[in-house]
C-alpha cells in the first residue's frame, strides 16, 4: 500500500508507516505508477476528481470518498462476529449513513451470535452426516428453527443452547 499525502497523521503513521510506503507530498499522476486500486480519500473534491479522472486514463480501479460519480466500486461498512459478516452500503452516496446503520445494527445483534453459529453449525454437520440427501428437510427446519424460542431465548441470553437440542429439534420439525 502506498499512502500520498503532504500531511500524515502520527496515527496512521504509527499504523501504516513500517509496513507500507508513506510518501509525504503533494499528490502527482505518476504516484499513481504500479497501482492497481486507489482510494482517493482527500478532503479537497477537486483533487479526488482528477486522482479518479488519472486512474481511468491509466484504467486504475478508483474510489473516490464521497463522490459516487467518481467511484469503480464503492467500500461498504462491516460487521463482524467470527465468521458472520454484515456488508452495509448506501452505494457511495452516504459513508457516514451507512457506518450509522452499522452501529445501530451492531446494538440491536445479541453478543450470542457466534457462539451460536458454532453450535449451528456443528448441527448441521450431524443432520448432514445422518441424513446427506435431507437438504430441502434441513433447510425447512433451519429455517423455523430460527423463529423458535429456543433461539430467541438463546440469543436474548434466558437459557442455553446444546448441539443435541438443535439436531432434535430439526429432525423432530422435519419428520
Amino acid at each position: 500500500m502506498r499512502i500520498v499525502a503532504p500531511d500524515i497523521s502520527a496515527e496512521i503513521m504509527d499504523e501504516f508507516g513500517n509496513r507500507h510506503e508513506i510518501r509525504r507530498k503533494q499528490y502527482e499522476p505518476s504516484d499513481l505508477d504500479g497501482a492497481f486500486l486507489v482510494v482517493a480519500a482527500t478532503d479537497d473534491k477537486v483533487l479526488n476528481s482528477l486522482v479518479a479522472a488519472n486512474c481511468r486514463e491509466r484504467g486504475i480501479i478508483v474510489n473516490s470518498v464521497d463522490q459516487p460519480a467518481d467511484c469503480d466500486f464503492h467500500v461498504p461498512s462491516v460487521i463482524r462476529r467470527g465468521e458472520i459478516q454484515i456488508a452495509i452500503s448506501t452505494g457511495g452516496h452516504s459513508p457516514a449513513m451507512a457506518g450509522w446503520l452499522r452501529r445501530e445494527i451492531e446494538k440491536a445483534l445479541s453478543h450470542k451470535l457466534e457462539q451460536g453459529l458454532d453450535i449451528i453449525a456443528a448441527a448441521r454437520r450431524r443432520l448432514i452426516e445422518s441424513d446427506p440427501n435431507g437438504f430441502e428437510k434441513r433447510s425447512l427446519g433451519f429455517s423455523e428453527f430460527f423463529e423458535s424460542d429456543i433461539w430467541r431465548g438463546f440469543l436474548s441470553g434466558d437459557r442455553e443452547l446444546l448441539v443435541e437440542e438443535v439436531v432434535e429439534w430439526i429432525s423432530s420439525s422435519t419428520g
